[in-house]
């Protein structure tokens, strides 16, 4: 590992990601420093990120910290998608309210032609 400018470089030379750790585990919510392209070459570089300087209780609280931004994460998915069903939903309304502008005034104007029709048709039974 080089340190620059306080930047952890990996390997590869290139800044290290900042990682948490997922699985519920000793080390939930641990955070660490990553090789970016660790999923493309199986680059082995880690490296704990404040591991000693904890106390114990403060791995209890980032650990519910961690369950919990999870917890966020899937509502906020879950919203997001809600969002989209109501966006496609207003769209469809939109739309509908376009085709029954459209057949308002379809049936205007055959209400018109029909007026016509039956004022000619009166006019010829009036004249036979």
């Amino acid at each position: 590992m080089i340190e620059r400018k306080n930047k952890t470089i990996c390997s590869h030379g290139v800044p290290a990601t900042v990682s948490t750790v997922k699985k519920n585990n000793d080390n939930h919510g641990s955070r660490f420093y990553g090789c970016p392209y660790w999923q493309e070459d199986d680059c082995e570089f880690f490296e704990w990120i404040d591991k000693e300087q904890y106390e114990p209780r403060a791995n209890y609280v980032i650990r519910d910290l961690v369950t919990a931004d999870e917890g966020l994460e899937k509502e906020v998915a879950k919203l997001k998608k809600r969002a989209e069903e109501i966006n496609e939903a207003e769209k469809k309304i939109k739309e509908l309210k376009m085709d029954i502008r459209g057949l308002k005034s379809e049936n205007k104007s055959m209400k018109r032609q029909l007026r016509i029709v039956a004022a000619r048709e009166r006019t010829y039974a009036a004249q036979v």
